[in-house]
């Protein structure tokens, strides 16, 4: 008797529990290992499987609050930054490098990454890493102060000392949040030519140009490109094709789009809102943006409100056109990815403490609850191996 009620309430539960309840003897045990940090003591890892399900996150680095990730062009590495908030004297936020073992990572073993070395970060507030395709620079975006720090990395993937700081100087409208600069982001061109560096306080992304025999970045703001005063650019993305540069403003809850090339002053193609219409609040704001590897669809991430935004892009033009918002189920998206293959969305939700995967339709790029989700600490980046 005992037994089949037992039976029964397991049953139960499952069915009417808002997501599966996570069985790991029943998982497969293959999977798309991928990279989980955030605002907690650790770097995690989990595995995406080919349902939409996640393994649950174990610790494999640490790394005090390890906000952001980026990944070596050739080697096995895995950079981090992790932030000191406040940044207080001795005590920096610091860049890390990570050797992975990639038959420990299938297996999800907590010895997978191995410290390679790390750099402190001059006294600001670190909220993003790129790293140079052709691998000889490592760049951190700092908030607090709006710099960029550049290092320089070695052929083993080491990173040394730092080699430059480029501290932003000018205001945006906002008194509030654009009384001084804000890096949020750096992207790289495909071939490595230039650093693009998204300054939420200057509404303006800045653009460097790498002098690599003199091993220094140097401005170029006559390809500076420049945002609706208040809009707050926070992140930006390339389509496939480096055509077309989008730009996620997060203050005015809008994306930005311009034609790119790199001999010229960019052209500002149209901005639209990341909401639904008739909707605003001002303690809502947007956070990540990317492009589907198909270069059809494009996403943001709006917090607050707690949806992606879709669009699809139109080929020829590049403009786009919104194809819905989907609630994340859970508070404050801070990042999302998208898996290698390009069928799902993993969205961060950092304040539920949770991460949810979403199908993607291969010929709308809507988005699917497949109703798995996990469970990690404040979870602000996610890095997939390819």
């Amino acid at each position: 008797m005992i037994l089949r009620l037992l039976t029964a309430w397991f049953a139960l539960a499952i069915c009417s529990s808002p997501f599966p309840l996570f069985l790991p003897n029943a998982m497969a045990q293959n999977g798309e290992p991928f990279f989980i940090g955030g605002y907690g003591e650790s770097i995690y890892a989990s595995r995406l499987h080919s349902d939409g399900s996640m393994d649950v996150p174990i610790a494999v680095g640490s790394l005090a609050r390890p906000n952001f990730f980026a990944r070596h062009p050739q080697q096995e590495i895995l950079y981090a930054v992790g932030s000191a908030v406040p940044p207080e004297q001795g005590a920096p936020g610091v860049v890390a490098a990570f050797r992975w073992d990639i038959e420990k990572l299938h297996d999800l073993q907590p010895d997978a990454l191995r410290l390679v070395n790390q750099q402190p970060i001059p006294l600001d507030t670190a909220c993003h890493i790129s790293i140079d395709p052709r691998a000889e620079f490592a760049v951190v975006a700092n908030y607090g102060k709006g710099s960029i720090v550049v290092y320089p990395l070695d052929s083993s993937g080491a990173v040394g000392p730092m080699l430059q700081r480029i501290e932003h100087s000018g205001t945006g409208k906002d008194p509030s949040r654009q009384s001084s600069p804000h890096a949020h982001c750096s992207v790289w061109t495909k071939n490595g030519s230039y650093l693009l560096v998204a300054d939420l306080g200057m509404d303006r992304v800045v653009v460097y140009e790498p002098d690599r025999a003199m091993r220094l970045f140097k401005p170029r703001p006559d390809l500076d490109l420049v945002l609706a005063p208040g809009a707050g650019p926070r992140h930006l993305t390339f389509d496939p094709t480096e055509r077309i540069l989008y730009v996620i403003n997060e203050l005015d809850m809008t994306i930005s789009s311009f034609l790119w090339d790199g001999s010229r002053p960019s052209t500002h193609l149209e901005t639209v809102t990341t909401l639904p219409p008739g909707v605003s609040d001002p303690g809502y704001s947007t956070a990540e943006i990317l492009v589907h590897p198909s270069g059809k669809f494009l996403y943001g991430s709006n917090r607050g409100h707690n949806t992606i935004a879709s669009f699809q892009i139109d080929p020829s033009t590049g403009k786009l056109a919104s194809t819905g918002h989907t609630p994340t189920l859970g508070k404050t998206p801070r990042n999302f990815r998208l898996s290698p293959d390009g069928q799902f969305l993993l969205a961060e939700n950092q304040q539920s403490n949770d991460i949810v995967s979403f199908r993607i339709d291969p010929e709308k790029g809507t988005l699917q609850s497949t109703r798995f989700r996990i469970e990690a600490p404040a979870p602000a980046c996610i890095k997939f191996l390819k």
